[in-house]
């Protein structure tokens, strides 16, 4: 059985990587803007310098988005419900999910987990069940073997 409060953990090290990279990529970004407005000028610079603009405000949002998912991740308790909730590893016949935050594929305790939302169709799909209920998404059955 995966620990549910390791894959938490590296859930949360992947988003503060994906944080990380972002911040890196803005400051990049502002002293190459502030350097090109030293050497420019004209409608080039004012172009160039709207783009940069536009680009970091792309990325402000992007670092905003993964800095949200962090906080929700860490409010998820590592609790032992009995149906699928928010926070629930649950193991079908198909594969292992962990209903926290949209992060995809995670390699953990030598296993592949599939951390997803809540909203996401098969998050949807998983709601409420409990071990050995039978669920249809995508046209396709799977059953809840394992669910905490």
């Amino acid at each position: 059985m995966i620990d549910k409060s390791i894959l938490i953990r590296e859930s949360e090290k992947r988003l503060r990587k994906t944080i990380s990279a972002l911040d890196d990529e803005i400051q990049s970004l502002r002293e190459s803007r502030a350097a090109d407005g030293k050497s420019s000028a004209g409608d080039k610079h004012e172009t160039g310098r709207a783009m940069a603009d536009l680009e970091l405000g792309r990325l402000n949002a992007q670092r905003q988005k993964f800095a949200k998912l962090r906080a929700d991740l860490m409010e998820i308790k590592d609790s032992k419900a009995t149906s699928i909730q928010l926070g629930s590893v649950v193991q079908t016949q198909k594969g292992v999910y962990f209903l926290a935050v949209p992060l995809g594929r995670v390699e953990t305790q030598g296993q592949t987990v599939y951390v997803i939302s809540t909203i996401s169709p098969l998050g949807q799909a998983l709601l409420g069940h409990s071990r050995g209920d039978s669920f249809v998404i995508n046209g396709v059955t799977d059953r809840v073997e394992h669910c905490y």
